[in-house]
């Protein structure tokens, strides 16, 4: 649903319920990606998801829920508030949308039962806090569950916040 290349083309905004498939799936939104209520169940489940909006991707006190292995994601404002379940790799799906960024203003929450690999090295970081303000929070929950990267570079930054990791084993 949108276009990551043509604003004309993409939705104003993406109100999700619940979307299912085994490939991969992208999201764009002018303005911001939400959950249609407020439930525990997955709200996405595919392969790989890539997000991307102008003002946002969930909310503080309602993450979008989802269930993928592979996630990029990117608001200019706003924040981006993601739970997953299941190992996830942030990064490397594709050269438009570099991990999980937010430009200017929000910041980042994101919950994951299990592994958190941070694999995309095509930008100057691959988890980026908004510039003006914003945290990033990353928590890997289960006692064998780690946050850790194969590349060698700078993969998290909060200009304008702190930086929290948290998880079961390793970081």
């Amino acid at each position: 649903v949108g276009s990551l290349s043509n604003t004309a083309l993409t939705p104003d905004s993406i109100l999700i319920r619940q979307m299912r498939t085994d490939a991969f799936m992208t999201l764009v939104a002018n303005g911001a990606i939400t959950e249609f209520g407020a439930d525990p169940t997955a709200d996405v489940t595919a392969a790989g998801l890539i997000l991307s909006a102008g003002s946002g991707i969930g909310t503080t006190g309602n993450a979008i829920e989802t269930q993928v292995t592979f996630l990029e994601a990117e608001t200019t404002t706003g924040g981006i508030n993601l739970a997953n379940s299941g190992s996830v790799q942030i990064g490397g799906l594709t050269p438009d949308v570099a991990g999980m960024n937010v430009v200017t203003s929000g910041n980042i929450n994101f919950v994951n039962n299990g592994f958190i690999l941070l694999a995309d090295g095509t930008g100057g970081s691959l988890v980026h806090g908004g510039d003006i303000w914003g945290n990033v929070t990353l928590t890997a929950v289960g006692v064998d569950s780690d946050i850790f990267s194969n590349i060698d570079q700078r993969v998290i930054m909060a200009a304008g916040g702190a930086i929290t990791l948290n998880a079961g084993r390793d970081v």
